[in-house]
């Protein structure tokens, strides 16, 4: 996913509703709140561009995406 400049790994295509195909991403939190993961989730929930089978020397962030002020992108 570009925008957020991190690769995922789809383990569960079941979520699926209908004709629109939707991801659950793992956010990580550890050692944060319920508030600070939820404050991540809805800072990106939407539509994204995702890349199936980027070429090498994409941009990356490594870690999980809670941080102590929301999402570390």
């Amino acid at each position: 996913m570009p925008d957020l400049k991190r690769y995922f790994i789809v383990e569960d295509s079941g979520a699926t509703k209908g004709s629109t195909t939707h991801f659950d991403l793992w956010v990580g939190g550890k050692g944060f709140s319920k508030s600070a993961s939820d404050k991540c989730m809805n800072s990106f929930t939407g539509n994204h561009k995702v890349i199936l089978h980027p070429a090498a020397g994409k941009p990356i962030t490594l870690g999980p995406l809670t941080g102590a002020n929301g999402c570390v992108i």
